[in-house]
């Protein structure tokens, strides 16, 4: 019945509910071979086969409505693997749309179909531990929150689970998917929010500490490929090493990083993901001791002095404008405007528009500020990303407040707040 019909066409048909049958799957296939659509990879193509949220792709609207289906279909089978499967895909769409919260709650729904099955065990763990700290651990420029014994008892309870489980998955792409996904919501922003400081606050110990973590990055870039990763994957993992080089003042090594990064993303024919590295090196020029999502900085020293507190170290420096390119970044946010536009990825052009909302308040152009950030908020609702729009809600509120509107939007303060304390993230929601 299904044999003849187009990808694209049979994506559209999960979407609107065609399907209402139980329909059974495997992890690797949905209906044999001479279909060969496995209706979780058409979980994957929605999210542009990317479980990294920089990197802009998929439409996590599109991805909501087909897990959701199946996930209603799984309940009507008998198949606990189905079920446990779509549930798994319906916690990945929830975490990249930022709804950590939510996606644990469904993970917790997932666990007791899968007691006698280690692989789906491995899978679900993975997800969940990364949920956990992206609820918990992770700021909105993707660095940790700097709370060691609470992020440690985390990571004790995450491995206490994984280890029984480690001598009984040996699926070559199971292991990936956990290495990739555990350091991408683990790993690096425990790096991130290490290194961002150690220009400022810089000690032996500190200095060494960031040596290792640079080491340990790229431990993890050759430990990918030699487990077969696509080029994307190492193209995301050139980035990341791009990006906390950059943090450390190694400024030759991180354009080599990016350089490499570009450059694989043109050799698979990404312009999304060669969009992506051309915002990062915007955000550079633009924010070169933070990142643009944290406003806030730029509003604070109306209120706090910034010699008289050490802790606007990073702040100080943030804000000293021979140390920003604003030119710069516009030139490097064009280009990535235009490679987005051309892949259609409209959550991209949401960050740029956050972007430009950001440059506008380093300007104190905040009309500006205040239209900028509305529509990334527009555009991020509309692509369901929580993430970005709550993020963008954040920006909106302060840019009123730089134009000199004091008087408190009760109503969007109050949603974010709720998001954070119910369904999403509440170390993003209070960063």
């Amino acid at each position: 019945m299904f044999k003849n019909i187009s990808r694209r066409i049979f994506l559209q048909l999960l979407a609107s509910g065609a399907f209402t049958a139980a329909l059974p799957w495997t992890l690797r296939s949905a209906f044999g071979q001479p279909l060969n659509y496995d209706p979780l990879e058409v979980v994957d193509e929605a999210l542009g086969y990317s479980v990294f949220y920089d990197e802009h792709k998929g439409n996590f609207v599109v991805a909501r409505q087909i897990v959701d289906q199946l996930v209603y279909t799984a309940r009507q089978s008998d198949n606990s693997a189905a079920l446990a499967d779509a549930l798994t895909a319906l916690a990945k769409v929830q975490l990249l749309q930022g709804d950590a919260a939510a996606a644990i709650t469904t993970l917790i729904q997932a666990e007791p179909l899968v007691a006698a099955d280690p692989l789906r065990q491995f899978r679900l763990l993975t997800f969940s531990h990364a949920a956990q700290f992206l609820r918990s651990h992770t700021f909105p420029d993707n660095a940790d929150v700097n709370s060691p014994a609470e992020q440690e008892e985390t990571i004790e309870h995450y491995l206490s689970k994984l280890n029984p489980l480690n001598n009984q998955v040996n699926d070559p792409s199971v292991i990936l998917e956990n290495t990739v996904v555990i350091h991408q919501f683990e790993n690096l922003p425990r790096k991130r929010g290490y290194i961002m400081l150690v220009p400022f606050y810089s000690t032996d110990q500190l200095r060494q500490g960031a040596h290792w973590m640079i080491e340990g990055e790229l431990e993890y870039r050759n430990k990918i490929f030699t487990a077969g990763a696509g080029i994307n994957l190492i193209a995301h993992a050139d980035l990341n090493l791009a990006e906390l080089y950059r943090l450390n003042h190694q400024m030759e090594l991180a354009h080599e990083y990016l350089s490499s990064a570009k450059a694989r993303y043109q050799q698979s024919r990404d312009p999304t993901g060669l969009a992506a590295s051309f915002l990062m090196e915007g955000d550079w020029a633009a924010a070169p001791f933070s990142k643009p999502q944290v406003l806030d900085v730029h509003i604070k020293l109306s209120i706090t002095s910034v010699g008289s507190n050490p802790d606007w170290t990073v702040e100080a420096g943030e804000l000293d404008a021979t140390k920003r390119d604003l030119n710069r970044a516009r030139q490097l946010y064009q280009e990535s405007q235009r490679l987005f536009e051309k892949a259609g990825a409209q959550r991209g052009r949401a960050a740029l528009a956050l972007r430009h909302s950001f440059l506008a308040t380093t300007t104190g152009n905040y009309p500006q500020a205040i239209q900028k950030a509305q529509q990334a908020k527009n555009t991020f609702a509309e692509y369901g990303d929580q993430l970005g729009f709550f993020t963008a809600t954040a920006h909106y509120l302060l840019a009123r407040i730089g134009d000199g509107d004091l008087l408190e939007d009760r109503e969007a303060a109050t949603a974010i707040g709720h998001w954070g304390a119910t369904t999403g993230s509440f170390s993003h929601a209070l960063g």
